[in-house]
C-alpha cells in the first residue's frame, strides 16, 4: 500500500490513494465505533469518556479532510452523536476559547 520511501527512488503514492486507500479505512473505522457505541456504551462505564475523545478526534480529523462515509447508511447507527460533532465542528468549538494572559 505504502511506497517504499527509504529507496528514495522517487516512489509517489498513487494519485488515487486518499480514495482507495484511506477512505475505505476510514470507513472501517467508523464502522468499529458504530459496533462499540451500539453495543457496549451501556457497559463501558467510566472508560465512556475516552471513548467519546477518541470519537470526536476521528470525526474533526475525518471532516477536515473529507473522509467520512459518504453513504447516509453507514452514519445512521449514531447519527445522533455525528450530527452533534458535526455541529461542533463547524462552530469551531473544538477546543475552549484562551484567556488572556496578565
Amino acid at each position: 500500500i505504502f511506497p517504499d520511501t527509504d529507496t528514495n527512488q522517487g516512489t509517489n503514492y498513487p494519485e488515487n490513494f486518499v480514495e482507495i486507500y484511506v477512505k475505505k479505512i476510514f470507513v472501517k473505522l467508523f464502522r468499529i465505533f458504530c459496533i462499540i457505541y451500539w453495543s457496549y456504551k451501556d457497559d463501558m462505564g467510566e472508560h465512556l469518556i475516552h471513548l467519546n475523545t477518541c470519537f470526536r478526534h476521528y470525526i474533526y480529523f475525518a471532516l477536515e479532510h473529507n473522509l467520512l462515509p459518504e453513504d447516509e447508511k453507514e452514519i445512521m447507527p449514531i447519527e445522533d452523536i455525528v450530527t452533534r460533532l458535526k455541529s461542533d465542528f463547524a462552530r469551531k468549538t473544538i477546543l475552549p476559547p484562551k484567556k488572556d494572559k496578565k
